[in-house]
């Protein structure tokens, strides 16, 4: 019996969109006419949630005390490889552009993100496109590097527009 488990390759699927109106309801429209990343992405974008702690610590013993503090979205890098033929994954985006990343973890029910998919999406400006480094039999993949724009919205369904 499975327990619902699953691998990515072959299910997730990973949108670049320029404009999303509502990131937290973001329309099939919107991110299908976004690039579909999918087709030249090693992996899932990695994502880096650095936490901070505040000392809470006070008279009453000689042990340190904390609460929790503030959270960020750290660096969120992809690698995309390169071809030598069109690249439209590759120069869909340079640095400076601003949109989202829009990641279907979980996979879409059809061709197309639909209503009811469910996503995560990240505001995000491009920090730096970085040249791989590969070494003999090793397919040539540019390493993206993004910051967050604005707090992530997770496990959204996709609107009908």
């Amino acid at each position: 019996m499975s327990d619902g488990s699953y691998i990515t390759p072959g299910r997730s699927k990973v949108y670049w969109v320029v404009t999303v109106t509502t990131v937290s309801n973001p329309g099939a429209t919107e991110i299908g006419s976004g690039v579909d990343l999918t087709p030249k992405l090693r992996g899932l974008p990695a994502f880096n949630y650095p936490t901070n702690t505040a000392d809470a610590s006070d008279l009453s013993s000689a042990r340190d005390k904390g609460v929790r503090g503030t959270t960020g979205i750290g660096t969120i890098t992809l690698e995309l490889k390169r071809a030598t033929g069109t690249e439209t994954e590759y120069s869909s985006m340079d640095e400076g552009d601003i949109g989202h990343l829009v990641v279907f973890r979980k996979g879409i029910a059809s061709t197309q993100p639909a209503f009811g998919d469910t996503c995560d999406v990240y505001p995000v400006q491009v920090n730096s496109k970085n040249p791989g480094n590969p070494g003999r039999n090793d397919v040539d993949f540019e390493i993206f590097e993004f910051v967050a724009t604005d707090d992530p919205q997770r496990d959204v369904a996709v609107a009908t527009t």
